[in-house]
């Protein structure tokens, strides 16, 4: 995330009817969100009371608040890898691999990496495989997401914002997740990003 917006993270479940549990945790700073109520029209203060989203202290991001959620959440639930986007993490992903020991998996917001999971993803919503508890901060990001489409094959898409406004960054987590999941196959049971 950038030191301003909303950060995310997002848990996949592998079940064994072939459908996915998804978990999100969101923060944003506790005093720009106001400000963000205002711009993104989402109730940021209402849904941290519902704890569907942190508001973290002061104006910015705290990545150290955020990483000390990650390893409460690696400590529950034991991720096999956190997924993460390598444009601007470093200062979130060091720490958590060399202080931590989460193998932590560097996945390029490209075609090649996101465009099967965010079709599976689709294919799961339809099939009411993709399992989130309606979560209203995941359902307004899904309505945030469109697809860019690749000049060289209509089927091979990437997820960007539909408006400036909008808000991802779950969703790209799902994505992301889903991108490791599929590559680990059953053999794991939690992946994160």
């Amino acid at each position: 995330a950038q030191s301003k917006d909303l950060a995310g993270l997002t848990l996949v479940f592998p079940a064994d009817d072939g459908a996915f549990d998804v978990f999100c945790w969101a923060w944003i700073p506790q005093e720009t969100a106001r400000e963000h109520e205002k711009t993104d029209h989402v109730p940021y203060r209402e849904w941290a009371k519902m704890g569907l989203v942190e508001l973290t202290p002061g104006d910015v991001i705290d990545h150290r608040y955020v990483s000390e959620c990650i390893v409460a959440v690696h400590e529950r639930f034991r991720m096999v890898e956190l997924a993460f986007d390598p444009f601007g993490a470093t200062q979130l992903v060091t720490p958590l691999q060399e202080d931590h020991g989460i193998l932590c998996v560097k996945v390029a917001q490209v075609f090649a990496n996101l465009s099967e999971p965010m079709n599976l993803t689709l294919t799961l919503a339809r099939t009411g495989k993709l399992r989130h508890g309606g979560n209203p901060l995941l359902r307004w990001q899904a309505g945030n997401v469109a697809a860019q489409v690749s000049k060289f094959d209509p089927k091979v898409v990437r997820p960007y914002k539909a408006k400036s406004t909008g808000r991802i960054d779950n969703m790209v987590g799902l994505y992301m997740a889903l991108s490791r999941a599929i590559v680990h196959g059953s053999e794991t049971e939690y992946v994160g990003a």
